[in-house]
């Protein structure tokens, strides 16, 4: 064969294989062989450039042709590990030219680093060529001939066009794998995206959908591909959109370009309704336009706003009810003062002392009525006094019962011993409350409640929040409907409610959590769907509450003294009983109006025991300032602290859950004496 005509066949040849290989290196072996046959040499091999973005050097593919694979072994070990540079060796040469290079005898070349191992294998002639994409080298074909061959620059020609139509098989193949990264890539963050993406063609039908969409929806793209976007959408809106949904989207640019995202409702799987943001961008591919939405799930923030909301509007009615109640226990104060006073006066007037008891009655429950508005207003301090847990409930359970249907019986269960805490009775009588409450809601065609008490001893670690010791546990059991697990796991977080919005704030049982947190206990709850549910609070027995209650309920006399008080109140009316109740007493009482008159009387030299002061004045001193100048400036003197609006000393910085330093109002003559007496007689200085 004309060797024109031979090599011509052989770049015909070399164009198929690289045009029909599945890969790059089945086309360079291919190539190999067929350049091995055409010169006549033995021994072919492959170097392509190293991978490592920050190295320019040629490393062996490990493609090979030799006719005498075992003659060739140290030559094919020592080039697989050898790498080269430009300008190094022969490989190096046609690196840094970008073209094929000839070597009569490579044993003799100074440039050649396996001379040696050339001569030992019987070779002297070789040449290479490059693999080219564009102007850059990526590989080099090296050939050796066993005799001394001058170079041809025929075949250097020749081989310089196989050269470039290898490189472009390698330029195919790496346009294929950057495609097929970038898929990968783009499926990788459609897949983890946590908005919805949709793809939909100009009938509206849906193409792709991700998983993000599927979570959303309820649908799996293999149920919903295919399917028209109506199904998406609330059914008076498929009805009206069916029609027109394949001209709207054929409009699309018109319609969505430079359109922000926009809020409309959608249809999961189940049927249920949910807010959702869409965002539609429109894109041309394969001579289609297809447009692309993008979705999210607006149910959750749509809930927190309505929790925001909630809280607002709680936050709003717990300071128009602490502003009111400041005002209100101040003249409870002196309603409730006063009348004490002429209730002893009225002995002989039996028909004037019975009015005047039950005005003190109405008195008290209206006082009752203010507290636990500041409770639940979360105005109100943590009042800790010993008490039996099982007498304050059978007092609750009267109220309790004024909340429940004629259909709900109440059964108990309580402890023959005392079940003695140290707790606030407000606040636990509130947390019975809310139980009720909830186990009614949970038995609307009625039922049973059964509310128990037990002493238990908890040992260390058996619950997590709880140390161990001895506890009272005040348990309340309902035979309603009970909740699933999901559920049962969420009730103590505030704002969640299985009410509707209008029947539930989802504060009750997260305010029983807080109050038994709050007092040392912890509280758990069992619930089954069907069969009831029972929520248990442990409270810490204290086996002294039970005395402190016996030692006060002994006393017939209120305890007085003789020191020197100093009563600072601006409201007239309430500094007036306070003196009067204290003069009674025996002390002497000095009065201030505001905290300014308070400080001018101490710098008088006046030797006083006590400042009993109220703790909003005009003046611009409020108590708790003019409580810290005495403790500074007057070391001797004690400071008791009252208010009727607890939350001044809250945002004050001050902690006003100690009830040495702190009389809530309204309080009485037993109250006032006892708390003056306690403030007098406590051993540290300072403030009580």
């Amino acid at each position: 064969m004309p060797i024109r005509s031979k090599s011509l066949h052989l770049l015909q040849r070399i164009t198929a294989a690289a045009n029909e290989a599945e890969t790059p290196e089945a086309a360079l072996q291919i190539c190999l062989d067929e350049v091995c046959q055409f010169m006549g040499w033995p021994i072919g091999h492959v170097y392509m450039l190293s991978e490592d973005r920050d190295s320019d050097e040629l490393v062996s593919a490990g493609l090979w042709h030799l006719d005498d694979p075992k003659a060739a072994e140290v030559f094919r070990a020592v080039t697989e590990a050898t790498h080269f540079v430009r300008g190094s060796g022969l490989p190096g040469r046609v690196l840094q030219s970008g073209k094929p290079a000839w070597i009569t005898d490579v044993v003799v070349d100074p440039n050649f680093p396996r001379a040696k191992l050339s001569k030992d294998l019987g070779v002297h002639a070789g040449f290479a060529f490059p693999v080219m994409t564009g102007s850059d080298v990526v590989g080099v074909l090296e050939f050796f001939a066993p005799d001394v061959v001058e170079p041809d620059q025929d075949a250097l020609d020749l081989m310089a066009d196989v050269g470039t139509v290898l490189g472009r098989a390698v330029e195919r193949d790496r346009a294929r794998k950057a495609l097929q990264y970038r898929e990968r890539y783009i499926q990788a963050v459609l897949d983890n995206l946590v908005d919805g993406v949709l793809t939909i063609d100009e009938d509206g039908n849906i193409e792709e959908f991700n998983p993000a969409a599927e979570a959303i929806f309820g649908y799996k793209a293999s149920e919903i591909v295919g399917q028209s976007l109506v199904a998406l959408m609330p059914q008076d809106h498929a009805d009206r959109w069916a029609g027109r949904m394949p001209d709207y989207l054929r409009r699309g640019r018109e319609r969505f370009d430079g359109q922000s995202a926009s809020e409309v409702t959608a249809r999961r799987k189940n049927g249920s309704l949910f807010p959702l943001e869409l965002t539609v961008s429109e894109f041309a591919a394969g001579g289609r336009n297809l447009f692309i939405g993008v979705v999210r799930d607006l149910t959750q923030r749509k809930e927190q706003e309505l929790q925001l909301q909630q809280a607002q509007r709680l936050e709003a009615v717990g300071q128009l009810t602490g502003g009111i109640a400041h005002d209100f226990n101040n003249g409870l104060t002196v309603l409730l003062g006063n009348l004490q006073i002429v209730e002893g006066m009225l002995e002989s007037h039996p028909e004037a002392l019975k009015r005047v008891r039950s005005a003190l009655n109405a008195g008290r429950r209206a006082a009752e009525t203010t507290r636990r508005l500041l409770t639940f207003a979360r105005r109100q301090p943590m009042r800790q006094e010993g008490f039996n847990a099982n007498v304050m409930i059978l007092e609750t359970v009267r109220l309790i019962r004024q909340t429940l249907s004629e259909a709900i019986e109440i059964d108990m269960n309580l402890a023959g011993e005392p079940m003695s805490v140290r707790s606030d009775k407000g606040q636990f009588e509130n947390a019975l409350i809310n139980l009720a409450v909830n186990a009614r809601d949970a038995m609307p065609e009625g039922g049973h409640i059964t509310i128990a008490t037990r002493r238990l001893s908890m040992k260390e670690g058996e619950m997590a929040e709880l140390p161990a010791g001895n506890y009272v546990g005040i348990s309340l059991k309902d035979t309603g409907c009970g909740m699933p697990e999901a559920v049962r796991d969420k009730v103590f977080e505030p704002f969640f409610t299985t009410k509707d919005v209008d029947k539930g704030t989802g504060l009750g049982l997260s305010m029983v959590f807080g109050y038994a947190r709050q007092s040392g206990g912890d509280i758990r709850i069992e619930s089954r769907e069907g069969e009831g549910t029972t929520v248990e609070i442990l409270l810490p027995f204290d086996a002294t509450a039970e005395e402190t209650e016996a030692v006060w309920a002994k006393e017939t006399s209120l305890p007085g003294g003789t020191e020197t008080i100093l009563v600072v109140e601006d409201d007239a009316d309430v500094r007036s009983f306070a003196s009067s109740v204290l003069s009674q007493l025996g002390y002497t009482v000095l009065e201030a109006a505001n905290g300014t008159a308070a400080l001018e009387i101490l710098e008088t030299g006046k030797n006083i025991d006590l400042v009993f002061s109220d703790i909003v004045m005009p003046g611009g001193i409020m108590g708790q300032t003019l409580g810290d100048r005495v403790h500074i400036g007057y070391p001797g003197v004690r400071v008791l602290l009252t208010t009727g609006y607890a939350q001044e000393l809250a945002e004050g910085g001050r902690d006003v859950t100690s009830a040495t330093d702190l009389l809530i109002k309204p309080y009485g003559r037993k109250t006032l004496a006892q708390a003056v007496r306690t403030a007098l007689d406590a051993n540290s200085g300072g403030v009580a």
